[in-house]
C-alpha cells in the first residue's frame, strides 16, 4: 500500500490541477430561470420579495401560504374580517368564473388583491373589462433588455423611472375604462403596466410584469423604492398577509393534464441532489468530494490505533471571566468603575486568601497583610494610599488606571 501511495497523490495532484484549469476557463453566468418562486433566492425568484412584505405593515409580522383554490379557503377562513392583503405574483392567471367572483367578494368586504401575472385567461379579462398586449410573453424568448418603468403623479409627488440589466415580459394593459381603472405606473412608453380598481371597501392591484417584483430587480442600485412606494398605496392597518400559491400549482397542473386545478400529488419532481448537480461548479465540488473520499477509504483501510486523548490541564475559567469584563469596562473608557472592580476584587482576595478583615484599613492591617504575604509594609501602605485614591476619585484617566493595575499585578506576582 505504501509502494503505492506517491503514485496516488501524484494522480490526485493532476486530476485537481486539470479540474482548476479546465474551471477558469468556464465564465460565470447569470441564472436565468425564471421561477417567482419565494424561497429561491437567485436573480428571478421571489424571496426578497416574500421577506420584505412583512416589514411594510406595522401590524404585521409574518405571511401565510396559501396553497388552495378560493373555493375552498373563502368560506372556511372567517373572510367576513377585513384588513387582509392577499398577494398573487404567478406567471399566468387563469380564474374560473366562480374563483374571480368569489375575489372578488373577497375584496369588497374590506380587503385587498394583489395580482401581478403577465397572462390573465379570458376568464379575468372580460371580469375586469380589458385587454393586454403579448408582444414579448410568447415562449418567454423574446425578453427585452434593460427594461424601464415609472411610477406616475398624482400616486406620489413625483414621476419616478426605474430601470435594471435584466429581463421584462413588457406586457400592457389596454382598452379597460378609465373611470373604472387608476393608473398607478407605465412602462417606458407610457402604457400602462399597473393599475387599481377600487371594488366595495377593498381594492385590486394589476401589475403586468412580475419580474419587477424579483430578486434582481429590487436589489439593483435604488429599484426597492419601486417596492416601497408600489406596497405604500396598500392601507397600514392591513393584519394579514396571505401569499398565494394556488395559481401557480394550476398552471403547471393544467400543462400536465390535470384539469380541477388541484395539486396533483403524484407529479414526478426531480431530486435536490439533480437540481443542484445541474450548477457547473458545485457538480465539480460534488465529484472532488467523492473521488477524496474514496482515496480516504483506501488510504485508511488498515486498521489504525485509536488516539489516545490529550488530557489538558484545567483552566481558571474564573480569571479568564474577570479578564474580559475588565477588557469590556476597558473598551468603554469607564476607568473609574474597572479601577473599583480591581480595588473589589483585591480585598476579597485578602479575605479569602489571609483571612484578613478588611473593613478597616488601618496600619493593623498594613502589618498583618506584611506579615502573612511577605510583602514590605511600605508597598503595602502604598497600595492603601491607592485604593484611598480610587474610592474618593469621582473619575480617573487612562494613565492613572493603567498604573493602578500594574501596582496590582506587583502583588499579585510577588505572592505568587
Amino acid at each position: 500500500m505504501k509502494k503505492n501511495l506517491l503514485y496516488i497523490l501524484i494522480g490526485t495532484i493532476s486530476i485537481v490541477v486539470a479540474l482548476l484549469l479546465f474551471g477558469i476557463k468556464q465564465e460565470k453566468q447569470i441564472d436565468k430561470r425564471v421561477t417567482l418562486d419565494k424561497r429561491y433566492k437567485i436573480p428571478y425568484g421571489t424571496y426578497v420579495t416574500f421577506n420584505l412584505l412583512p416589514t411594510l405593515f406595522p401590524l404585521t409580522s409574518e405571511i401565510a401560504t396559501n396553497k388552495d383554490a378560493p373555493t375552498d379557503w373563502f368560506d372556511t377562513d372567517n373572510t367576513e374580517k377585513s384588513g387582509t392583503l392577499f398577494f398573487l405574483i404567478t406567471q399566468h392567471f387563469d380564474p374560473s368564473e366562480e374563483e374571480i367572483l368569489l375575489l372578488n367578494r373577497f375584496v369588497s368586504q374590506g380587503n385587498h388583491v394583489f395580482i401581478c401575472s403577465p397572462k390573465f385567461d379570458q376568464v379575468a379579462l372580460d371580469f375586469f373589462g380589458m385587454d393586454m398586449s403579448y408582444g414579448s410573453f410568447s415562449g418567454y424568448s423574446n425578453f427585452s433588455d434593460s427594461p424601464q418603468v415609472q411610477l406616475n403623479k398624482p400616486w406620489f409627488e413625483n414621476n419616478s423611472t426605474y430601470t435594471y440589466p435584466g429581463f421584462s415580459f413588457s406586457v400592457d394593459f389596454l382598452n379597460f375604462k378609465r373611470n373604472k381603472f387608476h393608473v398607478i405606473g407605465t412602462d417606458k412608453n407610457g402604457i400602462a403596466n399597473f393599475m387599481k380598481a377600487d371594488v366595495g371597501k377593498g381594492s385590486f392591484y394589476l401589475h403586468s410584469d412580475p419580474l419587477l417584483f424579483s430578486n434582481y430587480f429590487i436589489l439593483y442600485k435604488n429599484n426597492k423604492d419601486y417596492f416601497e412606494k408600489s406596497m405604500s398605496l396598500i392601507p397600514n392597518s392591513i393584519k394579514n398577509i396571505v401569499w398565494d400559491e394556488y395559481f401557480v400549482y394550476k398552471q403547471e397542473n393544467n400543462e400536465n393534464g390535470n384539469s380541477n386545478g388541484k395539486n396533483n400529488s403524484s407529479k414526478k419532481v426531480p431530486s435536490s441532489l439533480r437540481l443542484l448537480l445541474s450548477v457547473p461548479g458545485f457538480q465539480w465540488a460534488f465529484w472532488l468530494a467523492v473521488l477524496f473520499l474514496l482515496l480516504y477509504l483506501l488510504l485508511n483501510m488498515k486498521r489504525n490505533q485509536r488516539i489516545v486523548p490529550v488530557i489538558s490541564k484545567p483552566k481558571n475559567e474564573s480569571l479568564d471571566f474577570v479578564k474580559i469584563i475588565g477588557r469590556l469596562y476597558f473598551e468603554k473608557k469607564d476607568h473609574l468603575n474597572l479601577a473599583q472592580k480591581m480595588v473589589t476584587y483585591f480585598l476579597e482576595h485578602v479575605r479569602t486568601r489571609y483571612f484578613i478583615n478588611t473593613s478597616a484599613l488601618n496600619d493593623e492591617f498594613v502589618r498583618k497583610l506584611s506579615g502573612k504575604s511577605g510583602y514590605e509594609e511600605l508597598e503595602v501602605k502604598k497600595l492603601l494610599e491607592t485604593i484611598f485614591t480610587i474610592q474618593t476619585s469621582s473619575q480617573i484617566s487612562q494613565q492613572q488606571l493603567i498604573n493602578y493595575y500594574q501596582q496590582f499585578q506587583k502583588f499579585y506576582k510577588y505572592i505568587g
